[in-house]
């Protein structure tokens, strides 16, 4: 094979595991939404039921039925946040595995799993924050509640709000909380591969793949393209390191939705740009 066929099929391949991670997270997405709707629909249904006048004792009944549909809520997402951190793991690999063997370097074969160290920390994070996620929606919801007992605003009005709440706040917040965190288990997985596959692919680098969001990080951006050798970080314009994309040792500011990726690179095949549609 020469450099030319073995870069097209290197680059194809890279295509290809940049897209198997968009699909591990849409379809997360849509389990978290799904979640989320179907705890909506079963506190709305609670609302619809409960009485015009809401009296002192049946405020409290009508609380435990909102606090059990959010950590209904909270149970599913844990699950389904853990089932999709594995698999991010297994993509994190298959971003370096993949390509190097459609380049004629079957790695897989010679090389340790991929062990990342912080993964247990980082599912107990994930999971204490969407357990977060239930209580502080149950307690704001028990709060519209509250206000409708007392009689401060209309039940209608708090219906609204609520439905606000999950639809914008509690939605928006999962999803961040997926996007961030799955994509930081992927990233930890690559660099962890790189590390292990340098030893046996002379020239081995990586390079920094901007994201192509709406809106994106100029600074993001701004480096795409940028080649380093494995160990050593990329920098920012401003002067900021990040080993890779969602680097847990960088600043929020930097990570928080940041939907970059770092790829594998080998100089030698002359490794052509990504399309941004990758």
């Amino acid at each position: 094979m020469n450099d030319k066929e073995r870069n097209k099929r290197f680059n194809k391949a890279r295509r290809e595991q940049i897209k198997h991670k968009a699909r591990i997270f849409t379809d997360t997405r849509k389990e978290l939404i799904k979640l989320l709707s179907t705890a909506e629909k079963s506190i709305i249904a609670t609302l619809a039921g409960a009485p015009t006048e809401w009296e002192t004792f049946f405020l409290p009944e009508l609380q435990r039925s909102i606090n059990q549909a959010m950590n209904t809520f909270a149970d599913g997402y844990s699950v389904a946040i853990l089932e999709a951190s594995n698999k991010m793991k297994v993509a994190g690999v298959a971003l370096i595995d993949a390509p190097l063997a459609a380049g004629g370097a079957t790695v897989a074969t010679y090389l340790p799993q991929v062990s990342i160290r912080q993964l247990a920390a980082m599912r107990s994070f994930m999971t204490d924050r969407i357990l977060d996620i239930g209580l502080s929606t149950a307690n704001k919801i028990n709060s519209e509640l509250g206000l409708v007992a007392i009689g401060a605003q209309p039940q209608s009005v708090a219906v609204s709000n609520i439905q606000r709440l999950l639809k914008n706040g509690s939605r928006q917040r999962a999803i961040t909380i997926a996007r961030t965190e799955l994509g930081r288990v992927y990233s930890m997985a690559t660099d962890e591969r790189l590390r292990q596959a340098r030893k046996l692919v002379p020239g081995l680098k990586k390079k920094w793949l901007k994201s192509g969001k709406l809106h994106s990080r100029t600074g993001h951006d701004a480096i795409n393209g940028q080649v380093r050798d494995v160990d050593k970080p990329y920098t920012l314009p401003s002067g900021k390191q990040l080993m890779y994309p969602r680097d847990p040792a960088a600043p929020a500011a930097e990570t928080i939705n940041c939907g970059c990726d770092s790829l594998p690179y080998v100089e030698q095949w002359n490794s052509a740009k990504i399309p941004l549609a990758a």
